[in-house]
């Protein structure tokens, strides 16, 4: 980018890429945003944080399930220790398009253990586990854990019908 800046006169061939590169490249063609490109800039040569979220942010808002922001965006906030951010991010990326069973199986989980480890929300847990036995309807650990919620929460009606279900896969 700086060289193609550096050669830029009007009516040159400079012109024309230094244009498409600050208005974005046409996502239907293949290409991305100038944001993923920028982004390696703050990141590694700068080390700002917030321009490196606010980047992938934008990223995201061009391309809702582009997984190497997703994936980057929950690495930052975990680094950095925004765990509410990191619930979010990765709940979006347990409802991207395409994502394999197995790989939202354990971001559900993920999620769950942030919820009861960081901040010892209980009742937030429970809609990943939900998500997760719907998923997998056999996962003895998310059985468990939702148990122990329940009972824990007097949620008496959901922790009988977590029994009646759990019953109804050992016959």
């Amino acid at each position: 980018v700086a060289a193609i800046i550096t050669i830029y006169h009007p009516r040159s061939h400079a012109d024309v890429i230094v244009t498409k590169f600050l208005k974005g490249m046409s996502l239907d063609e293949g290409f991305f945003p100038p944001e993923v490109e920028v982004v390696a800039i703050y990141r590694d040569r700068l080390g700002l944080d917030v321009m490196v979220i606010n980047t992938y942010n934008n990223i995201l808002t061009l391309m809702p399930s582009h997984a190497g922001a997703l994936d980057s965006l929950a690495q930052k906030y975990e680094q950095l220790g925004r765990w509410n951010d990191l619930i979010s991010i990765l709940q979006r990326k347990a409802d991207a398009p395409g994502m394999e069973r197995e790989e939202r199986a354990r971001i559900l989980r993920r999620i769950a253990s942030l919820w009861t480890e960081r901040f010892g929300n209980h009742a937030q847990a429970i809609k990943p586990l939900e998500e997760l036995l719907a998923l997998e309807p056999g996962d003895r650990e998310a059985i468990q854990q939702l148990k122990e919620i329940y009972g824990k929460r007097r949620q008496w009606r959901a922790l009988i019908d977590l029994l009646g279900r759990e019953a109804a896969e050992l016959e």
